[in-house]
Formats: C-alpha cells, structure tokens, sequence
C-alpha cells in the first residue's frame, strides 16, 4: 500500500507532501529545511489518501504538491514550503544490483581503504584520544546525573530539573523513545 501525506504546522499550514509505504510514512525525517521548519512551527502528518498502484500515487503527490504550493521555487510558496522537487519521482524498495553490492564492497576493501581506516583509528588511541587524561568536573557530574531525557516526537534532549515542567506544559513527553 501506497500512502501520500502532507506534513503541516500546528497552525495548520501545508509545508510538505510524500509518498512511501508505512515505515516511510512513520519516518519523521525529510531533509534539513523540513527538520527546522517541524522544530519551530510545528508537526502534524496526515494521510490523505492510499493506493495500491504507485503510479496512481506518484501522480496524487504531483497533484498535492502543484495545489498546497509546498515546492520551494513555486512562486506562490510560502518560506515554508519544504518539497525540494514537483513530486512523482523516486522508487519505492530501491535496492543496489548484485554487481553495484559487489563494487562498493570491493571499493571498502582496498589496500588504500584499510590504511586509512587503521590510520584513523590510530590518532585515537592512548594519549593522543581526544579526552585522554582529562575528566569531567563534578559539578557538570552532577548535572548530566540530575537531568532528565524528554521528546517531542521529533528530537530528544536533556534537559535540566528546572526546566523540566515547562516542556511537559508544551507537549514534551519524558523518556528518549520516541
């Protein structure tokens, strides 16, 4: 099945459309733009209609995108408009050949690769770590210790003790999933 969505703020403002499957569809996540504008006006998604026939969909997302104005460059956009492209393209399942798997592996595991892996992996050890010999004072100890995890369904975060009631007001939930 074949769902076509338009993302929009909490003032009710259409600010993008997509089409994926359900684990598409549950992925919050677009691109940057949209990343900010779901972090400052908000975030609500909203299943439009569902399809059988992806081709059927891809042209309900074109129709979508033309009529809510959510392409960036349409002239009757908004500065919220988040779809980077008129819709209808992508492939849903998208999955590497058996010689493009064969090639990148290949690439991963050439000599040059793996020196460079190790080399890294050697600027990191012992003293030359980037917080070898150093520790965290015991106030900031204390801090991380007391503070507690919070989400709102798009980002989670810390926050202090004091802090902590005036994000549950604002729909924040306690806990780091999701």
């Amino acid at each position: 099945m074949f769902h076509v969505y338009v993302d929009h703020t909490d003032l009710d403002v259409p600010f993008y459309v997509g089409k994926g499957k359900s684990v598409r569809v549950s992925d919050v996540c677009r691109n940057s733009k949209h990343k900010h504008v779901s972090l400052r006006h908000g975030f609500n998604r909203t299943i439009m209609r569902s399809f059988t026939d992806e081709s059927a969909a891809l042209d309900y997302e074109k129709h979508l995108i033309s009529m809510l104005h959510t392409f960036y460059r349409d002239p009757e956009a908004d500065d919220l408009a988040c779809n980077f492209t008129l819709g209808g393209d992508g492939i849903s399942g998208w999955k590497h050949s058996d010689e493009s798997r064969r090639l990148m592996s290949d690439r991963n595991h050439t000599q040059s690769a793996i020196k460079n892996r190790e080399n890294a992996r050697k600027k990191q050890v012992g003293d030359r770590a980037p917080f070898f010999g150093c520790c965290h004072a015991q106030e900031y100890i204390k801090q991380i210790r007391e503070s507690k995890w919070i989400n709102n369904k798009i980002q989670t975060k810390r926050v202090k003790p004091h802090e902590l009631q005036d994000y549950l007001d604002s729909g924040w939930q306690l806990g780091r999933k999701m």
